[in-house]
């Protein structure tokens, strides 16, 4: 039997550095849903890969106002319209790193329960995230996003769909429950 080994040796002869070279440029989402904010962070990186201070002046911009605009100062972006927008950090009049971003309508919605049991006047969180092409969609709930429904017999014994508001209340992914006695 014959051993075989591999190996990879990465040598470097340059000299230590913590002088600014790029931006590494972060955020939770790659999607976003219109009318949706998000935080955008910044790291300087040297040459040589060390944590590096970013100089004074450096600034946010994206590159089509139509689909997201973003502070210039903190990098808080706001998704405007369906579309692709770059995300840039300005350092010295040039971008130092970018993030591709893309203001979607999600494709798919999941719940983490089938079921959620709630005491009437009480308010009860709804977990939901909302997806696109498989990837987690950040977006801002809005009040009445959702739609309640029931269900009832007919007279044959086949399950009849009917949509109602008298179940309760929804604000944002919260629901508080009345009590409408006739729903169950």
């Amino acid at each position: 039997a014959r051993s075989v080994s591999t190996s990879l040796v990465a040598v470097s002869f340059a000299k230590s550095s913590n002088e600014f070279d790029h931006a590494i440029i972060s955020s939770d989402y790659e999607y976003i849903t219109a009318e949706t904010s998000m935080q955008f962070s910044v790291t300087g990186v040297s040459n040589t890969g060390n944590i590096a201070i970013i100089p004074e002046g450096s600034y946010w911009k994206v590159s089509d106002e139509t689909v997201g605009t973003i502070d210039k100062d903190t990098g808080m972006f706001t998704a405007v319209a369906n579309g692709n927008v770059t995300v840039e950090y300005i350092v010295n009049g040039s971008s130092a790193g970018s993030k591709d971003i893309s203001v979607v309508i999600p494709d798919d919605i999941k719940f983490a329960e089938d079921r959620i049991t709630a005491i009437y006047g009480v308010p009860q969180q709804i977990d939901v995230s909302v997806w696109y092409k498989g990837f987690p969609v950040a977006f801002t709930p809005m009040k009445d996003a959702f739609v309640f429904f029931n269900y009832k017999f007919d007279e044959y014994g086949n399950p009849e769909l009917f949509f109602t508001s008298d179940a309760g209340v929804i604000n944002g992914l919260e629901f508080v429950g009345t009590d409408a006695k006739k729903i169950r």
